[in-house]
């Protein structure tokens, strides 16, 4: 088994580019977030983890990765949310800016732990072999 992880920033690449790094992909990890509709280039059985600010509700990529057959898992970062979450956390202010909007930190265990899982996943649902 061999693994490459690339770190990419997705508006420095074309639009072919993009989907051929997609294409190829096995698993992606990211943080929620524009970029991850482009899991629909994804081949089927491939997965996506999604990492997800503190308190973050909105499972949109989950839905899109179910109708694209593409794997998913995610995990929530812990920690405090933003001041503008102090009113109510309904308000738009407290959701971009005092939730999606702010930098997190995941648990490496936790991360680890999930990646892990889901490359086997991968290998058993995608390649039908034991990892």
């Amino acid at each position: 088994m061999q693994m490459t992880l690339q770190e990419l920033v997705l508006e420095q690449r074309t639009g072919m580019e993009q989907v051929s790094t997609f294409a190829g992909l096995d698993v992606l990890i990211a943080a929620h977030g524009a970029g991850v509709t482009n899991i629909i280039f994804m081949l089927p059985n491939s997965a996506l983890y999604e990492l997800f600010p503190q308190q973050w509700k909105f499972a949109c990529y989950r839905r899109l990765a179910g109708n694209v057959g593409v794997l998913y898992a995610k995990d929530m970062a812990e920690g405090e949310v933003g001041p503008q979450c102090r009113k109510s956390f309904r308000s738009q202010a407290c959701q971009y800016a005092g939730i999606r909007d702010r930098d997190f930190t995941m648990k490496e265990e936790v991360v680890v732990q999930r990646v892990k899982s889901v490359i086997e996943l991968v290998f058993k649902e995608k390649y039908h072999v034991s990892a």
